[in-house]
């Protein structure tokens, strides 16, 4: 594929310089080789005499991924969260949140026009009707009693803590939640209240008919699932626990559910129930046939794939002792994907949904994380068996198209600017599997409180003219980033020419090295100290005088952040922090994550220490990031303190 070619040619022994006069074959490699140097001038004009050359189309598409994406992309909102389709891929939701409350939006595409809005969360669309229902909180000094109440009892100081607490939450919120029910072609609204009863989740039938999973005010443990028919509500289920995420499965003739870790199966006319015990991640097929899970015990994890109308076993199809998470399945049921733990990284695999034809589908060094079919595509701009992975840590994240068959990627989505990221959070796929809905930082503002909300069109690739067009602003804009650059600096260039030249590469591997060599630095780990003590006495070598900030990230458990302070010559109260954390996880060194970042910290502090500015800088090195940000958090308090 074109993309595995543009790697293998970046990897090439060519020389950065003008494109203009080299023959054919030469001109791509100069042009990438450029653009991993990061001589972005120079890679964009030789993009623009590729692309105004006669062998245009042989270079389209590896310009297009280079700089950004193959399809077209349209905005939907500048802060959107947890997007959602409608039953024929014309509408999209998504959700804003506001200082009073959720707010979820409804919008038709082509062109994109909003319809309606509403005060509510885990809004449905109905399958039959021009009508939606959502879940409407109602707040009150009740809800705000019971949540602080819940945050007072327990007590959210670690990760654990905190998700029992978001637990806890959910279960108030409910509880305070009504059903409402909108008409979008009237706007007309109705409410519905069951007297003792909070709304959980809901969904819609094939048939149009509304089921909603309700909690019992009165009983924790206590909540069943009701359908609202002709104007009244009738309950559904009858077995004990609190019921959620309802769906309508086997063509209408049951509901599923979940109930703790036991996913349930109620026939409409028997009122037979089917039960699959100890499942984690479950998920169903498309025509609600199929169900997909994982169970786990004596440290093997295990995928099952079964038959939600058979009583056939539910034997496992795959077992392990390496992690497994994130299962999909196939629109029709056939095949299976889900990602498992190699060594140290997520792959994806996928089989058949009997276990068979097992393969391996990524092999990279980042993560490759919830893998999701698309269904056969009505076009030839994509694969026949297509498959969304995510690769990537949370903080930059990104997605790409499978070819199940031929194991090729493409890249589907980018910020289409140079120097800016855009890590992607959230993604959902359109019924038909044409369009892709993610929710990205792409406004240019590195990391921001928004959130923006694309479609990707997998039917409509880019023509010639916008990959010019963006071409021609990457390099307008890069020239401008260059010369308003050189303006702004030129007072202080000549120094900062100076300081720069002290910095020495031998001394940054030294420092690389030494910090690999005590293993692992996290917490509970003996490297920890020692990383503590050598960063100490290399700030002390360079004439500083370190603060140890000695605290007890866990109980027993003492460590430091290291502190350097160069004192400002001119306005020393205003400080300026520059930080990199040098512990690690507790498996590796971090020799990346964040050794590098450390010693870059300290060769930056040893440059500058006879070259102060008119402001206080402090060089920060954290302890306990890896424990949950512990070191940096210590940090914040002690400053709010002094």
């Amino acid at each position: 594929m074109k993309v595995r070619i543009i790697v293998a040619v970046i990897g090439m022994a060519l020389v950065p310089g003008s494109v203009v006069g080299q023959g054919v074959d030469d001109r791509w490699g100069a042009v990438a080789q450029a653009w991993d140097d990061g001589d972005y001038v120079v890679a964009l004009e030789g993009m623009q005499a590729l692309l105004a050359g006669p062998d245009a189309d042989r270079f389209l598409e590896p310009i297009a991924l280079l700089t950004g994406e193959r399809y077209e992309v349209t905005w939907i909102a500048a802060d959107g969260r947890n997007p959602s389709w409608g039953p024929d891929g014309r509408f999209l939701t998504y959700e804003v949140p506001t200082d009073s409350g959720v707010v979820t939006r409804v919008v038709r595409l082509g062109p994109v026009s909003q319809i309606a809005e509403v005060r509510g969360s885990k809004l449905r669309f109905s399958p039959t009707a021009p009508e939606i229902a959502y879940v409407e909180l109602v707040e009150s000094a009740a809800r705000d009693r019971a949540r602080a109440d819940a945050r007072r009892d327990v007590q959210p100081q670690s990760r654990a803590g905190f998700r029992r607490l978001q637990g806890e939450y959910a279960i108030i919120d409910a509880e305070h939640s009504r059903l409402r029910v909108m008409n979008l072609q009237t706007g007309d609204e109705t409410t519905l209240t069951v007297p003792g009863l909070g709304v959980r989740d809901i969904t819609y039938g094939p048939d149009g008919q509304l089921y909603f999973a309700a909690v019992d005010h009165g009983a924790r443990g206590a909540g069943d699932i009701w359908v609202l028919r002709d104007g009244e509500t009738t309950k559904v289920t009858t077995w004990p626990g609190v019921k959620q995420n309802p769906r309508v499965v086997l063509e209408g003739a049951a509901i599923g559910y979940m109930s703790g870790s036991t996913v349930y199966v109620q026939d409409f006319d028997t009122g037979d129930v089917r039960e699959f015990s100890g499942v984690d991640a479950p998920v169903v097929s498309a025509d609600g046939r199929i169900i997909v899970f994982l169970t786990g015990g004596s440290g093997v994890n295990n995928l099952h794939v079964a038959a939600l109308d058979s009583e056939t076993s539910t034997d496992p199809i795959a077992s392990s002792t390496a992690r497994i998470a994130n299962p999909s399945l196939s629109s029709d049921g056939s095949h299976v994907a889900f990602q498992m733990m190699v060594r140290e990284n997520w792959e994806v695999f996928v089989a058949r949904a009997d276990g068979s034809d097992l393969i391996q589908l990524t092999s990279d060094d980042q993560h490759d994380l919830f893998p999701a079919f698309l269904p056969p595509p009505s076009s030839d701009t994509r694969p026949e068996h297509s498959i969304l992975v995510i690769k990537g840590e949370g903080r930059h994240r990104r997605s790409y198209l499978y070819d199940a068959e031929t194991r090729e990627e493409i890249r589907l989505f980018h910020n289409n600017t140079i120097r800016t990221v855009s890590p992607e959070y959230t993604w959902a796929v359109s019924p038909d599997g044409s369009k892709v809905a993610i929710v990205s930082e792409r406004d240019g503002d590195t990391i921001s409180p928004e959130r923006s909300l694309h479609v990707v069109d997998l039917e409509r690739v880019l023509p010639q003219s916008a990959i010019e067009q963006r071409v021609h602003v990457q390099l307008a804009d890069e020239k401008r980033l260059r010369e308003n650059g050189e303006r702004a600096f030129q007072s202080i260039a000549e120094n900062v020419r100076t300081v720069v030249s002290d910095v020495s590469r031998t001394r940054i591997y030294e420092y690389e090295k030494d910090l690999f060599a005590f293993g692992s630095k996290f917490i509970t780990q003996p490297g920890n100290a020692l990383a503590i003590q050598y960063i100490a006495d290399k700030l002390r070598s360079f004439g500083y005088e370190p603060e140890l900030q000695w605290f007890e990230p866990r109980p027993g458990v003492p460590s430091a952040n290291v502190i350097a302070t160069l004192r400002g010559t001119q306005d020393p109260d205003l400080v300026y922090v520059i930080s990199s954390h040098f512990d690690s996880v507790e498996r590796g060194p971090g020799a990346d994550d964040n050794t590098s970042g450390t010693t870059a910290l300290l060769e930056a502090a040893r440059v500058m220490r006879d070259h102060p500015m008119p402001r206080t800088i402090k060089f920060a090195f954290f302890t306990g990031e890896e424990a949950g940000l512990l070191g940096s958090r210590y940090f914040v308090q002690q400053a709010v303190t002094d």
